[in-house]
């Protein structure tokens, strides 16, 4: 399937690469606008890439800190093996 389109967003996420610094992106936005495949895209040059998908909109998981709880614990798990 070919990539069409967001060539300005792609070029934000590799102009991160190019950083001294580790980043971390959030990629947010409504249902169905082609986020995953800006991710796919972006994660195809790299030997290295690590993603999360957050947590639903629901309301056990509303919060902020159940969001970085999700996110602590799937780095955290990525590093056990």
């Amino acid at each position: 399937m070919a990539f069409i389109g967001r060539k300005k967003e792609l070029e934000q996420l590799k102009g991160l690469l190019k950083k001294d610094s580790a980043s971390l992106a959030c990629i947010l936005g409504r249902r169905r606008i082609g986020k995953s495949a800006l991710i796919t895209e972006f994660s195809k040059s790299m030997s290295n890439f690590f993603e999360v998908q957050g947590l639903g909109p629901d309301e056990e998981h509303k919060n902020a800190q159940n969001q970085f709880d999700h996110f602590a614990h799937e780095l955290a798990d990525s590093y056990r093996g």
